[in-house]
């Protein structure tokens, strides 16, 4: 059980991290876990309703509950419920040139009556670099058919006009024009291919949001 005063509460609602419900009884979740929303469990002999549930569990790098049912209350009910009155979790987020001494200062400056946990061997960049080489590695790939699939329709165009550009050129039009025409064809695929996925690539994008 961690208890967030009415700052983090807050935050977490800023910054979307609920899956919905109300934000001052709340529970870490993941895709493996059974809890619902409204679903009461017992806590020191108390009934507590689940009123929340966070989208992933932020105690732990990667984001599972591992199984651990981990609750976020308000200061009032984690007194209450456990009768400790002197406790505090301050979350620090170091810049990534941070070295042992600045831990050991900030260690020093807490005292024997904290606990100090260095999680910074919990990063998780170098997971996020190679999911968004993975993302933009897809994206290029799907760029390329569609360049492909362009050059080919465009192909395919110009072989069944032949005899069509053979009219033209015999009417007075140059290769130049021709060639223009053709490029003109070649843009109208794409812009109109690029506003027709666009479209459609946010629709899905909310979709998925939605649901995560």
């Amino acid at each position: 059980m961690i208890s967030y005063d009415d700052f983090d509460l807050d935050c977490l609602v800023k910054d979307g991290m609920l899956k919905k419900g109300s934000p001052y009884v709340l529970a870490t979740w993941d895709k493996g876990s059974s809890l619902e929303i409204g679903d009461k469990i017992m806590v020191a002999h108390e009934e507590l309703e689940i009123a929340g549930l966070l989208k992933y569990d932020p105690f732990n790098s990667d984001g599972l509950t591992n199984g651990k049912i981990t609750l976020i209350t308000s200061g009032d009910t984690f007194i209450r419920l456990t009768g400790i009155t002197d406790y505090s979790l301050i979350m620090i987020q170091t810049t990534s040139d941070a070295m042992d001494g600045d831990v050991r200062a900030i260690r020093d400056v807490l005292g024997h009556g904290c606990t100090l946990n260095d999680l910074r061997d919990q990063r998780t960049s170098g997971t996020y670099l190679a999911f968004v080489f993975c993302i933009y590695a897809f994206l290029a790939m799907i760029a390329l058919v569609t360049v492909f699939n362009i050059v080919n329709r465009i192909s395919m165009s110009v072989s069944s006009k032949i005899k069509s550009y053979g009219a033209m050129r015999a009417v007075g039009m140059n290769e130049h024009q021709i060639t223009k025409m053709i490029a003109a064809e070649a843009f109208t695929y794409a812009l109109l291919g690029g506003i027709a996925g666009s479209m459609v690539g946010l629709v899905v994008y909310r979709l998925l949001y939605n649901l995560c």
